[in-house]
């Protein structure tokens, strides 16, 4: 190989003008709202999962059936899920504090008294 044909390595990224600048004021701020976001939504997301492996268990069953089955689940046998997701930045950085964001403990949606689930079976009325 000659000495024409080879190139100079690439620049090390430590090398880059005004990277602390951008790691700290854009991509740090990123992917906090990110990781928060996610966060947010893990709740729910174990909700969907207990839940559509519990219907999977049972032949038939529809979307109202599922909607159900929280309801029964959360009020009746009083689950109580809440996910959260750890993290951190190894180097710390005093200038962009984190942010904590607390997941909202789940909530269950009112339902009237005659849309209770029956799971595919008839109700019999309560005398």
């Amino acid at each position: 190989m000659s000495a024409e044909n080879r190139n100079p390595p690439p620049p090390s990224l430590d090398d880059l003008p005004y990277l602390d600048e951008y790691l700290n004021s854009l991509l740090r701020p990123r992917v906090e709202r990110a990781v928060q976001a996610i966060d947010r939504s893990l709740t729910e997301s174990v909700w969907r999962q207990v839940l559509k492996t519990i219907a999977a268990e049972q032949p038939g069953w529809t979307e109202a059936h599922v909607a159900g089955l929280r309801a029964l689940v959360e009020g009746r046998l009083g689950l109580r899920l809440a996910g959260r997701l750890e993290w951190s930045f190894a180097k710390a950085d005093a200038e962009t504090p984190r942010v904590e964001v607390k997941p909202e403990p789940a909530r269950a949606e009112p339902q009237a008294p005659d849309a209770r689930p029956t799971f595919g079976r008839p109700v019999r009325p309560v005398r």
